[in-house]
């Protein structure tokens, strides 16, 4: 099925198999066969496709399919265009005109000899409700089986109160598993106080219908080497699946959870081990340099499981209270205090594409990090 197919993947044969076998519009799809062009009521229309799509469960816009009443019946390719400017046209439009921002939308041109097809892919939305607000034109769209329709007082009241509950979930979930952790009733027995806990959560997750997307075939374990960790082993546990470093006491020093809802919970006590418990020295460099390194790979990892964006990201150091900077020619001059707080949870990042530059994603987490020892900022960026 189309929209269980990675979106890069979309090809000519996949377009012709919707019309072979009669794929009708629906709540998840819908077939234009020409582009909108610049007048206002064609914008419009545009805006409310999209917009109604991301209120509701997502779905594809197909332009350059002939339908008759909702069924597709030939490919009428997309002439005289220039697909980047096309493309580069909508993204725009789709940029400015709805609010607030839908993050996750893909647009692609699907290319066959003669034929020119653009598929756009809208996700369903976590910050709903969107409102297309454009030139004068204030309105809120859904949709249903039979198509788009503008949101009524009682349903836009729901989809507030949805968005607004899914942040109490998120908040839920992690203070739970931050209490979990502490009382050390992790999928291994952690080996070591001092440790750092990273979470990545798609927000998808707190959808009923969610996918479990664990695999069920030994050969394709995800990548989720533990934080901190030369070598690992691997496991399925209640909660989905897990890789850990072994120690000699049947213990670990990090684990890595993936649950079944695709969110991702990295732990480590490697740092319980590798300081020297007497002179308190907070590696900030080697942490700042680990996160970096890990959330590359775990968020490679939920990429190509095709966990929708967005993802919240969440950092926690707990144990280190007492621990103070390194003393160095970068910090000599600083007026750095030990850190006074035995836990520190620190504001959600919201990733909203995949593949963007986590140093930049990440500074404000760290300099509030450093700000904990009375410094500034991060002294690893260039200012």
């Amino acid at each position: 099925m189309l929209l269980d197919k990675n979106f890069d993947d979309i090809s000519i044969n996949d377009i012709e198999t919707l019309i072979t076998n009669n794929i009708r519009e629906s709540k998840v799809i819908d077939y234009k066969i020409k582009l909108p062009d610049n007048t206002r009521n064609s914008k419009k229309e545009f805006l409310a496709d999209v917009s109604s799509f991301a209120n509701s469960s997502g779905g594809h816009l197909i332009f350059g399919i002939k339908e008759v009443e909702g069924s597709p019946k030939e490919i009428e390719s997309l002439q005289s265009i220039n697909p980047d400017d096309e493309i580069q046209r909508l993204d725009n439009l789709l940029r400015t005109c709805i609010e607030p921002r839908i993050f996750g939308i893909r647009i692609k041109l699907i290319e066959n000899n003669d034929i020119k097809i653009i598929i756009i892919r809208i996700p369903k939305s976590w910050a709903q409700p969107h409102v297309v607000s454009f030139e004068k034109h204030w309105r809120f769209y859904s949709r249903n089986s039979a198509g788009k329709y503008p949101l009524d007082v009682s349903e836009l009241r729901t989809s507030f109160n949805i968005s607004e509950t899914i942040k109490s979930k998120i908040n839920n979930f992690h203070l739970d598993r931050i209490n979990i952790i502490n009382q050390n009733e992790t999928p291994i027995l952690l080996d070591g106080n001092l440790r750092i806990v990273l979470h990545y959560i798609p927000i998808s997750a707190f959808d009923s219908n969610y996918t479990d997307i664990i695999p069920t075939n030994s050969c394709s374990f995800p990548q989720l080497p533990p934080i901190h960790s030369s070598g690992y082993s691997h496991r399925y546990n209640f909660e989905g699946f897990y890789s850990y470093s072994p120690t000699n006491n049947n213990m670990s020093i990090a684990y890595t959870q993936l649950f079944r809802t695709g969110i991702i919970e990295a732990v480590t006590a490697a740092y319980s081990h590798l300081l020297n418990s007497e002179s308190l020295i907070f590696p900030i460099k080697g942490v700042e340099e680990l996160i970096l390194q890990y959330s590359e790979t775990y968020l490679n990892t939920m990429q190509n499981y095709n966990i929708d964006l967005p993802i919240v990201i969440l950092l926690t150091i707990a144990g280190f209270i007492g621990f103070e900077l390194p003393h160095n020619e970068r910090t000599m001059d600083l007026n750095t205090v030990p850190l006074s707080k035995n836990i520190l949870i620190f504001d959600a990042i919201f990733l909203n594409e995949y593949n963007l530059d986590l140093l930049t994603l990440f500074k404000s987490t760290f300099d509030t990090l450093w700000n904990s020892f009375g410094a500034p900022y991060s002294f690893n960026y260039d200012r």
